[in-house]
C-alpha cells in the first residue's frame, strides 16, 4: 500500500480520461465533457480523491506504455519527459509574498522537494501545489505542535516560471512545453535549493527518501532538472 505524500489531482484529471474505457469502468471512474473540457468524476460511492488514488497504478502503467520508462539520471532527457525517481529529498513550502511582477498575480501555495544528493548528482527539484499535499508530517516527528509546516522557501525565479506555466492550458498533463524566458533563472534556483542545508534554513526537513513520477518542466546541458510531480510517496521510514 502506498504511503502517499503528494498526489496531483489536476494531472490525474487530465490523464485518467486517457485510460481505456474498460479500465475506467473497473475503477468506477467516468470521463466526460464539461463546458468542452475533459473532466472526471467518481461514479462509485466515494470521494473523488479516494477514487483518484485507486486509479494511480493504472495511470502510471499508461505513462510507461505511452511515454516510456525513464530515470532522472538518464542522458538525453528533455522537457515533457516523464521520469521516475527514488532518492532522498528535503522539502518545504514557498515563503508567502511576492509582488506580482510584470502584472502577473502572485503565485501562492507552492511546495518544493530538493534532491539531497547534490553535488554527487545534478540538481533536481520538484515543484507543485501545496493543495495536493496529502501528508504534512515531518519525517522525524519533531515538527511544530500543529504539524502543518515543513519549511518556508522563497525563490522568485521558480515562482515566475510557475506564473508563465499557468498561462499554458493543460501544461502539466499532456502535450509539448515550449521554451520559456524564465527557464534559465528557474534552473539557477534549482541549484540554489539543492545547495541549501538544514542548519541554514529554518524548517528545512532532514533528508527523507521519497519515490514517485514527475514530468520535466526544464532541463539544461548539465542535467539540472525542474519537474512537477504526479505523485510522491515515502519510499521508506
Amino acid at each position: 500500500m502506498r504511503d502517499l505524500l503528494y498526489l496531483s489531482e489536476s494531472k490525474m484529471g487530465v490523464l485518467v480520461p486517457q485510460l481505456p474505457g474498460r479500465v475506467r469502468d473497473r475503477l468506477g471512474l467516468e470521463a466526460g465533457l464539461n463546458a468542452g473540457v475533459l473532466s472526471l468524476k467518481a461514479s462509485m460511492a466515494s470521494d473523488s480523491r479516494t477514487s483518484l488514488i485507486g486509479a494511480l497504478d493504472a495511470v502510471v502503467k499508461m505513462i510507461e506504455r505511452k511515454y516510456g520508462h525513464r530515470r532522472r539520471t538518464e542522458p538525453g532527457l528533455a522537457v515533457g519527459h516523464w521520469i521516475e525517481f527514488d532518492e532522498e529529498f528535503r522539502f518545504g513550502s514557498a515563503w508567502p509574498g511576492g509582488d506580482g511582477a510584470r502584472g502577473h498575480p502572485v503565485v501562492e501555495g507552492l511546495v518544493y522537494f530538493a534532491a539531497a544528493q547534490y553535488p554527487e548528482q545534478p540538481p533536481f527539484v520538484l515543484v507543485g501545489s501545496s493543495a495536493h499535499l496529502l501528508d504534512r508530517r515531518r519525517p522525524t516527528g519533531d515538527g511544530p505542535p500543529d504539524g502543518q509546516q515543513v519549511g518556508h522557501f522563497y525563490v522568485e525565479a521558480i515562482r515566475a516560471y510557475a506564473r508563465a506555466l499557468q498561462e499554458i492550458p493543460g501544461h502539466a498533463g499532456v502535450g509539448h512545453l515550449p521554451a520559456l524566458g524564465a527557464t534559465d533563472r528557474a534552473l539557477s534556483a534549482v541549484t540554489l535549493l539543492c545547495e541549501l542545508e538544514a542548519p541554514h534554513t529554518e524548517g528545512w526537513t532532514p533528508p527523507v527518501r521519497l519515490a514517485g513520477v514527475a514530468r520535466i518542466l526544464a532541463v539544461n546541458d548539465s542535467r539540472s532538472i525542474l519537474a512537477t510531480p504526479l505523485y510522491i510517496e515515502y519510499a521508506s521510514r
